[in-house]
């Protein structure tokens, strides 16, 4: 009894609390994007503290938003001023670095920026305020009798009736009524035997085993053995093994599938929940960036471009990406190990070397054959397919360039121009480890390059390119529901474009539907049907303009020496008459 008695007493403490709440009354933020933000909603348990805050926040239209999120959290420094990661379920990341506590009134003020979007999160505009009761810690005064004592917080203190003694003790009472066996059996349990022998364990089955954002595990995986492609991917990009148990695709009998099913390798984004250029990427988030694959955006970071896991002709998996012709784009990629150099190659498919010779009159010089180096080749590349081409693809390398890490945050960057060449390249990746026993390792990916689009005309039967023609696109807003011009400035691009004497156009846009519209004086204007896009798609539909005048352009050379002729033969015929 007199144990059980510490017992209580030892737990007792456990009601005096260092952590503030958010006021009943004053708990709204304003998201210029988002609307309300709700600080202290139903079972959200928003809590302050000297160091961080915890709990959820409650967005009416996104959803919960998790202040304490795994690899993320916002801090407190003691004084009020907060900063850190909050993660929204259907915002991403969001920067508390603007947000300030006051520390005598409790009352938050600043801002916090949504990373994806930019907007921001307001918590002192004209009908919005969160306050807590949270205060600085302030030090005690030392006794008037003995050695100083210092308090390193301001504690508070609820009462303790009667009721809560009474409960802590049933708690108690029926926890160890519960759980006797369980307590007696790891009291009693025995050591574990040292084992002096090494033993080395055998090389485990592929087990498919998917992550939420969260990483804790599913409910429900799939084991089973599958290609060494497939699983080296999951194991970097778990949220691809999801995609790959909601469609079935779980033995080697399915691959099928990949030829008929549009499957692709999660974007950035959706990966570590960011939304914005590369170079503004936060230290943490790039820590989260899964290792030696290659992502690919767009030249000024805004739009992930995802490429498809599909079959070959030869039955092998690879990694395809649809780009554009004349365009610019950045290539990024996270070095498992420390390296000495990381460089790119981009190579022509075809096995014509004259074709390449007379598009782009050179031919890049070849060099020192890989053969001889030790390459550890990636998941997406055939042994004995890349020691065949080996000749064929040093003639047809178009240029090489390099990775560079300037920040030597770990995470390379490369900008590479796409030729204005309609075919088939391949993308190749070289990294050479500081690690001699690691040698290089190489990564492919292959790039169908497609043409732009262009407005042009017919006359006479050909096509004839338009100049000075504005093409503009729209999109659907979600939020006004409603299509509106496509704001172009956020993405680095200009919405309506002009033609030049080429006609061509292309926009590079993010998930959603959309639509083209084209004018020119002196031509009809035109209308597209609404279309779907996907992250980083193109928009490049040739499209035809009907004049205005089209009676002038139906008449050719032969319909005008006919009129003549008539011509003639009626004024000859009205001269003989006159004789």
């Amino acid at each position: 009894m007199k144990n059980f008695l510490i017992l209580i007493i030892f737990l007792l403490p456990i009601l005096v609390v260092f952590s503030a709440s958010i006021d009943s009354t004053y708990k709204f933020a304003w998201g210029e994007n988002i609307g309300w933000v709700n600080f202290n909603p139903t079972n959200g348990n928003v809590q302050v503290f000297d160091d961080k805050l915890t709990g959820y926040a409650w967005s009416a239209n996104y959803g919960w938003i998790n202040l304490s999120p795994t690899n993320g959290g916002v801090h407190n420094d003691g004084n009020g001023n907060l900063s850190g990661y909050a993660w929204g379920e259907h915002l991403g990341w969001i920067d508390f670095s603007n947000v300030k506590i006051d520390p005598n009134t409790g009352e938050f003020s600043g801002y916090a920026v949504i990373l994806r979007d930019g907007s921001k999160i307001n918590f002192d505009c004209t009908n919005c305020k969160v306050k807590t009761d949270w205060r600085k810690s302030i030090p005690s005064q030392p006794s008037a009798g003995g050695g100083a004592f210092y308090s390193g917080r301001e504690i508070k203190k609820r009462e303790v009736s009667p009721e809560d003694i009474v409960q802590l003790i049933s708690q108690l009472l029926q926890f160890l009524v519960q759980k006797p066996k369980e307590i007696v059996k790891e009291i009693t349990k025995p050591k574990i035997p040292t084992v002096s022998k090494k033993i080395t364990p055998s090389k485990p089955k592929l087990l498919i085993l998917t992550y939420t954002q969260q990483n804790k595990p599913l409910s429900e995986f799939t084991q089973t053995y599958f290609p060494e492609e497939i699983k080296i991917l999951v194991e970097k990009i778990p949220k691809l093994g999801e995609i790959f148990n909601k469609i079935g695709l779980n033995n080697l009998v399915n691959l099928e599938k990949l030829k008929v099913t549009n499957i692709f390798v999660p974007s950035l984004t959706e990966i570590v929940g960011l939304k914005v250029p590369v170079l503004s990427i936060p230290k943490f988030i790039k820590e989260k960036i899964p290792e030696d694959i290659v992502f690919i955006k767009t030249a000024k970071g805004n739009l992930d471009l995802r490429p498809k896991i599909t079959l070959d002709e030869e039955g092998n998996i690879v990694q395809k990406i649809n780009l554009v012709a004349g365009q610019e784009f950045i290539l990024m990629i996270k070095p498992s190990e420390k390296v000495k150099s990381i460089k790119g190659y981009l190579v022509y498919r075809g096995s014509s070397k004259s074709f390449l010779e007379k598009i782009l009159g050179f031919v890049s010089a070849k060099t020192q054959p890989d053969a001889e180096n030790n390459i550890r080749l990636n998941p997406f590349n055939n042994p004995r397919k890349s020691a065949f081409n080996k000749e064929i693809e040093e003639r047809l390398k178009i240029y090489e360039f390099e990775y560079q890490d300037k920040d030597g945050d770990g995470v390379y960057t490369a900008e590479v121009s796409i030729p204005k060449i309609v075919g088939e390249f391949e993308i190749k990746t070289i990294i050479e480890y500081e690690r001699v026993d690691l040698g290089k390792k190489e990564l492919r990916l292959i790039t169908a390059i497609d043409p732009e689009g262009y407005v042009y005309e017919k006359i006479f039967g050909k096509e004839a390119r338009i100049e000075g023609a504005k093409v503009y696109l729209y999109w659907f807003n979600p939020e006004t529901k409603k299509f509106e011009l496509w704001p172009a400035s956020k993405f680095s691009q200009i919405n309506p474009q002009i033609t030049d004497k080429s006609g061509n156009y292309v926009f590079l846009v993010p998930e959603g539907r959309y639509y083209l519209k084209v004018e020119k004086e002196g031509y009809f204007p035109f209308q597209s049907d609404e279309f779907y896009a996907l992250e980083g798609g193109s928009v490049h539909q040739n499209i035809e303009l009907k004049p205005k005048y089209w009676f002038l352009f139906a008449i050719d050379w032969k319909f005008i020496v006919i009129i003549v002729l008539l011509l003639l033969l009626i004024f000859r015929g009205r001269s003989l008459k006159n004789k």
